[in-house]
């Protein structure tokens, strides 16, 4: 939810290590990005979660800057899509 710079920073910086070694990636938020920050989305990966989105193919949620499951919205329902293992 409201995604600062910090936590888009850090989920392009992951974006840009994983895309080197050849994923799939997306890059998914609870709210939009913020106007001032738009110009880091350079590979269009970028998108506002919808529960009507396509997320069946997703293996792996990586969930960035926040301290509890309520501060990523409906991104939420992701975790419960996919094995978690820990």
């Amino acid at each position: 939810l409201n995604p600062d710079a910090d936590g888009v920073g850090s989920a392009v910086a992951l974006a840009e290590l994983l895309l080197l070694q050849g994923k799939r990636v997306r890059i998914v938020f609870d709210s939009d990005l913020p106007a001032n920050l738009k110009f880091l989305d350079f590979h269009h990966l970028f998108e506002r979660y919808s529960s009507e989105g396509e997320y069946g193919e997703v293996e792996v949620v990586v969930v960035l800057d926040t301290n509890r499951r309520s501060r990523i919205g409906q991104v939420a329902n992701l975790l419960d899509q996919v094995a978690i293992s820990i």
